[in-house]
């Protein structure tokens, strides 16, 4: 067949939005101070009866699971896989040991370090030198009204601490002084004057960051964004084994991409028309030795497919292997049971890379349809390929990212495709190869998009065509093929 029967048309136009990436954090601790752990900086926030519960402690396990807890007690969202708190307070560690530490102590456990990461950076701060009065201290040998030592005073405002303090009058003050000329060793004085409302203060943070007292058990984080944790019941639905709509079920599973540096797991679940509206998907997420990692329930969203409906989740997942289940229920039963493995590979910080093409028969502009949502490239949300037997006359779109592509001297990208067209085992002319253009979506991203007019094709009948997208100037490719049945209109 001549190349000029397949006709491709580039007619799809890039409408993109920009969302931020999704992050992961790493709640690992150090085994080899474990039983140590309450003489860290995290001890600072150690609540007098937990105090008492850690002096229990006995062994690592012990140690860790009291940890666990004792971090998700403080999660403004103990089932969000991303605790703020626990962030903001490494990163006071991290900088007072970067600025604090002295030959005597790391920085996070001075004076300092504790009121930083106790209260918080102070709203104002001011370094007296020795020749400068200061108020009145009762510690002699550490300055008089002349010091002999350098000070630095820390002023807070009551207005900008949490109620929970009880911080009275108009400002909160902590004065350290230095020990010895240019050690970095800055001491609290315990015997100033606003000192005892200070060391109040102090007492106070580890009961005023407790959120959740009464919490028992960690819970298991939330799997998809805007979800919640399931029900029992709803937890029950995965352990069933199977669902009434399961042989009705058509999936679609691929690794997207979030940002340059992260790829979320997509999943397409779709059921046909005379099947019930999904009003709920629930599921779990574990490791390869069954050990459960995240839950999730979530309202289920149909999206129309012409011929039934359609539901899209996606899943943060650091690179690995994750096993997935997930439960569509309506009117409190499950309808569809899905379960698989998820695996998601090490994402390359250098060079170019590319994701799988992605084929569709329908495409919708969303305006708020974010980067990283399932089947979304740019502001295009895609209904994935899910049916072989197409009739002629049908438009097929494909669609895929490149990361880092290699740029010629205008700043544009040099991709192109060859499709390959197959009949029962045998090539039907020459490969078709035309240049494929692409738009940026943040830097280093890239998305592609096309489609072919399968009306082109010389006759009804079964057809392999075998796609291969290549950056011609890293030499970087993706090939995928894709099986139709073409039948008269």
């Amino acid at each position: 067949m001549r190349s000029r029967f397949l006709i491709i048309t580039a007619t799809l136009i890039l409408t993109l939005v920009v969302a931020p990436g999704i992050m992961a954090q790493d709640d690992a601790v150090e085994t080899e101070s474990l039983l140590e752990w309450d003489k860290s900086p995290a001890g600072f926030l150690l609540t007098k009866d937990e105090a008492k519960e850690w002096k229990k402690i006995s062994t690592e396990a012990q140690a860790r699971a009291f940890i666990e807890l004792f971090w998700a007690k403080r999660n403004p969202d103990p089932t969000s896989a991303f605790n703020p708190f626990k962030a903001d307070f490494e990163n006071k560690v991290r900088y007072a040991d970067e600025q604090y530490t002295h030959e005597k102590s790391s920085g996070a456990l001075t004076d300092r370090g504790r009121v930083l990461i106790l209260m918080g950076a102070p709203h104002y701060s001011e370094n007296r030198f020795p020749t400068e009065t200061v108020e009145r201290i009762e510690d002699r040998s550490v300055g008089t009204d002349e010091v002999r030592a350098n000070a630095k005073l820390w002023y807070y405002d009551p207005q900008q601490i949490p109620k929970a303090f009880g911080i009275k009058g108009s400002r909160l003050i902590f004065t350290f002084y230095e020990d010895k000329a240019e050690s970095n060793n800055f001491t609290l004085d315990r015997s100033h004057q606003d000192a005892t409302m200070a060391l109040r203060a102090l007492s106070k943070a580890p009961d005023v960051y407790l959120l959740h007292p009464d919490l028992t058990d960690v819970p298991k984080p939330v799997s998809v964004p805007g979800g919640e944790a399931p029900t029992a019941a709803q937890l029950a639905w995965l352990d069933a084994g199977s669902a009434p709509l399961n042989d009705k079920l058509k999936t679609v599973t691929e690794v997207g991409v979030a940002d340059p540096g992260n790829r979320p797991f997509w999943l397409h679940l779709e059921l046909p028309d005379d099947a019930p509206v999904l009003d709920v998907l629930a599921g779990r997420v574990s490791s390869t030795d069954g050990e459960v990692r995240s839950t999730f329930q979530i309202p289920a969203k149909a999206l129309d497919t012409g011929s039934g409906s359609a539901y899209q989740l996606t899943f943060p997942f650091s690179p690995g292997t994750h096993r997935l289940e997930v439960a569509g229920g309506a009117g409190g039963a499950a309808q569809v049971l899905w379960s698989g493995d998820a695996v998601i590979p090490p994402t390359a910080t250098e060079g170019t890379w590319m994701t799988p093409l992605i084929f569709s028969l329908s495409v919708v502009k969303e305006d708020e349809w974010q980067l990283g949502s399932p089947f979304g490239y740019g502001a295009l949300h895609l209904m994935p390929l899910t049916e072989t037997a197409l009739p002629s006359q049908t438009e097929l779109s494909y669609f895929g990212h490149v990361i880092r592509p290699g740029l010629n001297e205008a700043g544009e990208t040099a991709l192109e495709v060859k499709v390959t067209l197959k009949m029962d085992g045998q090539r039907l002319g020459r490969p078709l190869t035309m240049t494929l253009p692409a738009v940026s979506i943040v830097d280093d991203l890239w998305v592609y998009a096309n489609s072919i007019n399968l009306g082109a094709l010389p006759q009804t009948g079964s057809y392999k065509l075998e796609f291969k997208v290549t950056d011609t100037i890293s030499n970087v490719s993706v090939e995928r093929d894709v099986e139709l049945d073409i039948t008269v209109e």
